[in-house]
């Protein structure tokens, strides 16, 4: 079992992972490797160029609360080893942020949205495709998280995004 202990809540079929738990495991399955500015946007515009300013040269673990905070849109906007290697300080953010007494933050709602897009399509496959299986199981507890958190501000997940993600984790890969 991965990170730890889990406990049901809803319906017996699903469970969600304690978010402790899921912080160790983001933790211990994504591995800190700094990128260079360059690396981090494929184009150039103001927007990209201040996301490669506040990311470029750091690992994941060092990026600071505040450059999440700030570019809590911005994931989209990753080169796809950028995104795989920024993810992390996504997820973990965004699970570590508990200041709206709904328990949905910007971090969490746009990190959902960037993991369940409303079209699976060749660019997205190219920004989550090189996952580790075992990442892909973090990020299906992450959405299975964010949802059951929600308390449905979220709304349903697109369906084709929702079913890559089982497919990863159940071996049954569907791109």
């Amino acid at each position: 079992m991965l990170g730890g202990p889990e406990r049901e809540r809803g319906d017996a079929q699903r469970l969600i992972v304690i978010p402790d738990d899921l912080l160790a495991t983001i933790r211990e399955v994504f591995p800190a490797q700094p990128l260079e500015s360059e690396a981090i946007i494929e184009h150039s515009c103001p927007e990209c160029a201040d996301v490669a300013g506040a990311f470029g040269g750091l690992a994941w673990p060092e990026v600071n609360a505040e450059a999440i905070d700030s570019h809590f849109q911005s994931l989209p906007l990753f080169s796809p080893a950028a995104f795989q290697q920024f993810l992390p300080a996504f997820l973990t953010r965004a699970l570590e942020r508990a200041d709206d007494p709904t328990g949905i933050n910007d971090v969490l709602e746009f990190t959902h949205y960037a993991l369940l897009p409303e079209q699976v399509d060749e660019w997205w496959l190219g920004h989550v495709g090189k996952l580790t299986d075992l990442q892909a199981m973090v990020v299906l507890r992450f959405i299975e998280h964010a949802q059951a958190r929600s308390g449905g501000y979220l709304g349903e997940p697109p369906t084709d995004a929702l079913e890559y993600w089982r497919g990863r984790v159940t071996g049954r890969r569907t791109s």
